[in-house]
Protein backbone atom coordinates (compact mmCIF):
# COMPACT_ATOMS: atom_id res chain seq x y z
CA UNK A 1 0.00 0.00 0.00
CA UNK A 2 2.97 2.79 1.22
CA UNK A 3 4.19 1.46 -2.16
CA UNK A 4 1.00 2.74 -4.48
CA UNK A 5 0.81 5.64 -2.47
CA UNK A 6 4.54 6.55 -3.15
CA UNK A 7 4.11 6.06 -6.80
CA UNK A 8 0.72 8.13 -6.87
CA UNK A 9 2.54 11.50 -5.39
CA UNK A 10 5.67 10.82 -7.30
CA UNK A 11 3.18 11.00 -10.48
CA UNK A 12 1.25 14.04 -8.71
CA UNK A 13 5.13 15.64 -8.31
CA UNK A 14 5.63 15.06 -11.82
CA UNK A 15 2.40 16.85 -13.15
CA UNK A 16 2.92 19.39 -11.15
CA UNK A 17 6.77 20.07 -11.79
CA UNK A 18 5.38 20.04 -15.76
CA UNK A 19 2.75 22.37 -15.67
CA UNK A 20 5.06 24.72 -13.65
CA UNK A 21 7.76 24.01 -16.92
CA UNK A 22 4.81 25.07 -19.01
CA UNK A 23 3.51 28.24 -17.34
CA UNK A 24 6.69 29.39 -17.38
CA UNK A 25 7.34 28.77 -20.99
CA UNK A 26 4.12 30.14 -22.16
CA UNK A 27 4.92 33.39 -19.87
CA UNK A 28 8.49 33.36 -21.74
CA UNK A 29 6.75 33.10 -25.40
CA UNK A 30 3.89 35.95 -24.10
CA UNK A 31 6.97 38.14 -23.84
CA UNK A 32 8.86 37.14 -26.89
CA UNK A 33 5.82 38.21 -28.61
CA UNK A 34 6.05 41.90 -27.15
CA UNK A 35 9.18 42.56 -27.83
CA UNK A 36 8.67 41.38 -31.60
CA UNK A 37 6.27 43.90 -32.19
CA UNK A 38 9.07 46.08 -31.43
CA UNK A 39 12.04 45.56 -33.78
CA UNK A 40 15.98 46.36 -32.26
CA UNK A 41 15.43 48.20 -36.04
CA UNK A 42 13.30 51.19 -34.89
CA UNK A 43 15.25 51.93 -32.16
CA UNK A 44 18.64 53.90 -31.50
CA UNK A 45 20.68 52.37 -28.79
CA UNK A 46 22.74 54.11 -26.64
CA UNK A 47 25.18 52.41 -24.00
CA UNK A 48 26.02 53.50 -20.61
CA UNK A 49 28.12 51.91 -18.10
CA UNK A 50 24.57 51.70 -15.65
CA UNK A 51 22.16 51.69 -18.95
CA UNK A 52 21.05 50.99 -22.38
CA UNK A 53 19.16 53.46 -23.54
CA UNK A 54 16.78 52.60 -26.50
CA UNK A 55 14.55 55.99 -28.18
CA UNK A 56 13.51 55.90 -31.71
CA UNK A 57 14.82 56.21 -34.87
CA UNK A 58 13.98 59.45 -36.25
CA UNK A 59 13.80 61.31 -33.16
CA UNK A 60 17.05 64.52 -32.01
CA UNK A 61 18.64 63.32 -29.15
CA UNK A 62 19.03 67.13 -28.69
CA UNK A 63 15.53 66.81 -27.81
CA UNK A 64 15.74 64.31 -25.26
CA UNK A 65 19.43 66.04 -23.74
CA UNK A 66 17.47 68.90 -23.28
CA UNK A 67 14.69 67.51 -21.54
CA UNK A 68 17.29 66.02 -18.55
CA UNK A 69 18.83 69.13 -16.60
CA UNK A 70 21.87 67.82 -14.50
CA UNK A 71 23.40 71.22 -13.93
CA UNK A 72 22.73 71.32 -10.23
CA UNK A 73 24.19 67.79 -10.21
CA UNK A 74 27.29 68.66 -12.56
CA UNK A 75 28.63 71.20 -10.14
CA UNK A 76 29.18 68.28 -7.61
CA UNK A 77 30.50 65.86 -10.30
CA UNK A 78 34.27 65.52 -10.49
CA UNK A 79 33.80 64.95 -13.90
CA UNK A 80 33.41 67.48 -17.11
CA UNK A 81 30.17 66.66 -19.50
CA UNK A 82 31.27 65.99 -22.77
CA UNK A 83 30.73 68.36 -25.67
CA UNK A 84 26.95 68.95 -26.82
CA UNK A 85 28.83 68.19 -30.19
CA UNK A 86 28.85 64.46 -29.39
CA UNK A 87 24.69 64.33 -28.26
CA UNK A 88 25.33 60.22 -27.57
CA UNK A 89 27.94 60.53 -25.36
CA UNK A 90 26.18 63.53 -23.48
CA UNK A 91 23.25 61.17 -23.11
CA UNK A 92 25.70 58.37 -21.32
CA UNK A 93 27.21 61.37 -19.32
CA UNK A 94 23.65 62.73 -17.60
CA UNK A 95 22.22 59.15 -17.27
CA UNK A 96 24.97 58.05 -15.31
CA UNK A 97 25.24 61.17 -13.23
CA UNK A 98 21.77 60.64 -12.01
CA UNK A 99 22.20 57.39 -11.09
CA UNK A 100 25.18 58.12 -9.34
CA UNK A 101 23.13 60.57 -7.51
CA UNK A 102 20.12 58.46 -6.38
CA UNK A 103 22.82 55.43 -5.07
CA UNK A 104 24.33 58.26 -3.57
CA UNK A 105 21.03 59.33 -1.91
CA UNK A 106 19.64 56.10 -0.97
CA UNK A 107 23.50 54.88 0.16
CA UNK A 108 22.33 52.09 -1.78
CA UNK A 109 25.03 50.53 -4.22
CA UNK A 110 23.87 47.19 -5.57
CA UNK A 111 26.12 45.17 -7.49
CA UNK A 112 25.70 44.72 -11.24
CA UNK A 113 22.88 47.53 -11.55
CA UNK A 114 21.95 47.44 -15.20
CA UNK A 115 19.01 49.10 -16.36
CA UNK A 116 17.32 49.40 -20.01
CA UNK A 117 14.85 52.56 -20.77
CA UNK A 118 12.61 53.06 -23.53
CA UNK A 119 11.63 56.32 -24.28
CA UNK A 120 8.69 56.32 -26.63
CA UNK A 121 7.85 59.23 -29.04
CA UNK A 122 4.31 59.83 -27.56
CA UNK A 123 2.86 59.12 -24.36
CA UNK A 124 -0.07 57.55 -26.07
CA UNK A 125 2.02 54.25 -26.48
CA UNK A 126 2.59 53.47 -22.58
CA UNK A 127 -0.49 52.30 -21.82
CA UNK A 128 -0.20 49.66 -24.06
CA UNK A 129 2.97 48.56 -23.08
CA UNK A 130 1.94 48.54 -19.49
CA UNK A 131 -0.88 46.19 -20.09
CA UNK A 132 1.47 44.14 -22.11
CA UNK A 133 3.54 43.04 -19.37
CA UNK A 134 1.31 43.24 -16.67
CA UNK A 135 -2.24 42.23 -17.75
CA UNK A 136 -3.84 45.73 -16.37
CA UNK A 137 -4.31 49.25 -17.01
CA UNK A 138 -2.09 51.94 -15.86
CA UNK A 139 -2.18 55.93 -16.30
CA UNK A 140 1.73 56.48 -15.25
CA UNK A 141 3.67 58.89 -17.84
CA UNK A 142 6.60 56.87 -16.56
CA UNK A 143 7.34 53.58 -15.11
CA UNK A 144 9.85 51.06 -13.89
CA UNK A 145 8.83 47.17 -14.39
CA UNK A 146 11.38 45.46 -12.22
CA UNK A 147 10.85 41.72 -14.61
CA UNK A 148 11.66 43.51 -17.58
CA UNK A 149 14.45 45.90 -15.52
CA UNK A 150 13.18 48.49 -17.96
CA UNK A 151 12.08 52.35 -17.13
CA UNK A 152 9.31 53.21 -19.47
CA UNK A 153 8.83 56.83 -20.58
CA UNK A 154 8.29 59.33 -23.18
CA UNK A 155 10.36 62.13 -24.95
CA UNK A 156 7.89 64.17 -23.43
CA UNK A 157 7.90 63.24 -20.02
CA UNK A 158 11.59 62.12 -19.51
CA UNK A 159 13.13 64.64 -16.83
CA UNK A 160 16.30 64.35 -14.64
CA UNK A 161 13.50 63.86 -11.93
CA UNK A 162 11.02 61.42 -13.78
CA UNK A 163 14.63 59.39 -13.90
CA UNK A 164 15.86 59.66 -10.84
CA UNK A 165 11.86 58.47 -8.99
CA UNK A 166 12.17 55.48 -11.57
CA UNK A 167 15.65 54.56 -10.96
CA UNK A 168 15.00 54.54 -7.08
CA UNK A 169 12.47 51.49 -7.75
CA UNK A 170 15.34 50.15 -9.64
CA UNK A 171 18.15 50.46 -7.59
CA UNK A 172 15.57 49.04 -4.32
CA UNK A 173 14.50 46.41 -6.16
CA UNK A 174 18.32 45.33 -6.91
CA UNK A 175 19.62 46.20 -3.30
CA UNK A 176 17.14 44.07 -1.55
CA UNK A 177 16.37 40.49 -1.27
CA UNK A 178 13.15 40.65 -0.22
CA UNK A 179 11.44 43.24 -1.79
CA UNK A 180 10.33 46.58 0.90
CA UNK A 181 6.18 47.02 0.29
CA UNK A 182 5.20 49.17 -2.55
CA UNK A 183 4.14 52.48 0.30
CA UNK A 184 7.91 52.20 1.25
CA UNK A 185 9.94 52.09 -2.06
CA UNK A 186 7.32 54.54 -3.51
CA UNK A 187 8.18 57.15 -0.32
CA UNK A 188 12.12 56.43 -0.92
CA UNK A 189 11.38 57.33 -4.58
CA UNK A 190 9.63 60.29 -4.17
CA UNK A 191 12.64 61.48 -0.91
CA UNK A 192 15.18 60.52 -4.26
CA UNK A 193 13.29 62.87 -6.87
CA UNK A 194 12.69 65.77 -3.49
CA UNK A 195 15.97 65.84 -2.94
CA UNK A 196 18.24 65.57 -6.37
CA UNK A 197 18.96 69.05 -6.31
CA UNK A 198 20.65 68.75 -2.47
Amino acid sequence: MRWREMEANFRVSILILILILVSHLSAGEAQKSLWAEEPREEWTIVETEFFTVFYPRGIDISRINRRINTRFIDMVSLYSPPSKRDPEKLLAYKFDLIVKKVQSLLDMYPRGLHINVKIYETPEELPKIYTGILGRLNGLSSFYIHKEKTIYTTVKDISAEVLSHEIAHSIIDHYFVIFPPRKIQELLATYVETHLEN
